[in-house]
């Protein structure tokens, strides 16, 4: 699937005029930038979407006093601080946060307050190292060139024999962009006094050397990603925004539109559309570019390298495809907003509101429709349109909008579905589907389903718990069975 399929789908579905109303923060080191970053503020423009560029290197995050917004950011360019929401404010990043620890700071604390990143810190930093990169999508299965890294001289024949032997060779600095840092070495006398002369300058310098694959160009994919390890997979999670043939720059071997070298119009084969899409999802990326190239011989794919920071002017001059409207356009849809995966125990506690704390059990192998509470009386109405439930001392009347089916051992168990309010790191998540289940013999009186962790955005460490909230009272897992209120503060 294309993009533009995918979106003539969604729009097909909906309005295009009635896309989600959102703000945009850029965060990128603006010296480095020249095209995309640019057209980012134009398209914004045209969309009517509030959008700020934020400078990398004098941005500053602080609290709003007002608790209007859930913080506030500026730059030395923007002194007024700009109120953004974790509901309304997406983030999209530039290679250049990972310039230094004050820059990663601020996205990690963007990103731990539960902001929606494109891409995340983690992702740009495994593009940001080419070994590394290369070994997530070596141990994801997908094809590179082979590959060494060499630290010191006793390193060179050794990684000469690991990447099969043979000259030329590319040598490649582990942090570099726009062909800047990789080279062609035709010896091993050459390959050594490359070195020497680098590690002259930096004797703490790790080169990388892989085996050269013989072509005359290589493939930029452009890959957009919605949705990571999903528990129901769909060929619509990841869709290629489009794609060019990079040909040699004249007289050299690299083939990026930035050196001079010429892009066009292509196509590409379904192998190497999976490989694309697989390698995105490997890194973790939301968007990126993926280099593949094509060995004339073999005819076999490798991947060169992920960019988490793509260009997108060489591949407008090429196919006519505006991948930042394309982007814009994903960007609108909520409905694609991944959170960056906060860790948590497998227990914590929440807030159901009208009742108190309790600590809650979140299993990540929980695919039901709806999360699970305990309740002590319940009794629906003869229309079946409402329930009446008691918690303790505690009385509802809520609305039931729905049923699911739990098989228990040899039966069938219909629940009914409500929906209650929940707080969880004080952030309010409202009308979560919530089913009505006699929990007084489990050891938590809450059970948290996938749809509920995808929502709040976390990752279960399955050997921890309470590692982001803790209970204010007594709690003994083994000695809360039976015991029906167990692992609940209630509200006075």
């Amino acid at each position: 699937m294309y993009f533009d399929e995918f979106n003539s789908l969604n729009e097909a579905k909906e309005n295009k005029s009635k896309k989600n109303k959102i703000k945009l923060i850029l965060l990128s080191n603006m010296s480095e930038e020249s095209y995309t970053v640019p057209a980012v503020a134009e398209e914004c423009k045209k969309r009517g979407i509030s959008y700020r560029i934020i400078d990398i290197n004098s941005c500053v995050l602080m609290e709003d006093k007002t608790m209007k917004f859930d913080m506030l950011i500026y730059d030395k360019e923007n002194k007024k601080p700009m109120g953004i929401n974790v509901d309304d404010t997406a983030i999209m990043t530039r290679r250049g946060v990972v310039r230094s620890t004050y820059t990663r700071d601020i996205c990690t604390k963007l990103e731990d307050s539960g902001f929606f990143v494109v891409n995340t810190l983690d992702s740009i930093m495994s593009c940001e190292n080419k070994y590394v990169t290369s070994k997530i999508l070596q141990d994801a299965g997908i094809p590179v060139p082979k590959m060494a890294i060499i630290e010191k001289e006793d390193d060179i024949q050794p990684g000469i024999k690991q990447i099969g032997g043979k000259f030329p060779v590319v040598l490649k600095l582990l942090s570099g962009s726009q062909g800047i840092g990789v080279s062609i070495v035709d010896s091993e006398a050459s390959l050594k006094s490359v070195l020497q002369t680098l590690w002259k300058l930096d004797p703490k310098i790790e080169i990388l050397i892989q085996e050269k694959i013989e072509s005359e160009y290589d493939l930029r994919i452009h890959v957009l990603t919605r949705k990571f390890n999903s528990p129901k997979p769909d060929k619509n999670d990841a869709v290629l925004l489009g794609y060019m043939k990079r040909n040699r720059v004249k007289k050299d071997f690299r083939t990026n539109y930035s050196l001079g070298g010429t892009v066009e119009k292509t196509k590409v084969t379904p192998e190497q559309e999976e490989i694309a899409i697989a390698s995105a999802k490997a890194i973790g990326c939301n968007w990126c570019g993926v280099d593949i190239i094509v060995d004339k011989k073999t005819r076999k794919n490798y991947v060169l390298e992920v960019n988490a920071s793509p260009g997108t002017q060489g591949l407008k001059k090429a196919t006519g495809i505006d991948v930042v409207a394309d982007i814009l356009d994903f960007l609108q849809d909520k409905g694609n907003w991944i959170r960056s995966k906060k860790i948590i125990g497998f227990r914590e506690v929440i807030h159901v509101e009208g009742i108190g704390d309790i600590v809650a059990k979140f299993d990540t192998g929980n695919g039901s429709l709806a999360c699970s509470i305990t309740y002590d009386e319940m009794k629906i109405s003869d229309d079946k349109n409402t329930v009446d439930w008691s918690l303790e001392d505690k009385k509802f009347s809520s609305k039931i909008i729905g049923t699911s089916h739990a098989d228990v051992g040899n039966e069938t168990h219909d629940r009914i579905i409500i929906n209650l309010d929940i707080t969880f790191r004080g952030k309010l998540y409202k009308d979560v589907d919530v089913s009505l289940v006699d929990r007084k013999d489990k050891s938590t009186k809450f059970l948290v389903n996938r749809n509920f962790m995808e929502r709040i955005g976390c990752s279960v460490s399955p050997s921890k718990t309470f590692i982001v909230t803790s209970f204010d009272g007594e709690y003994s897992a083994y000695e809360s069975k039976g015991k029906p209120h167990a692992g609940i503060k209630f509200e006075k």
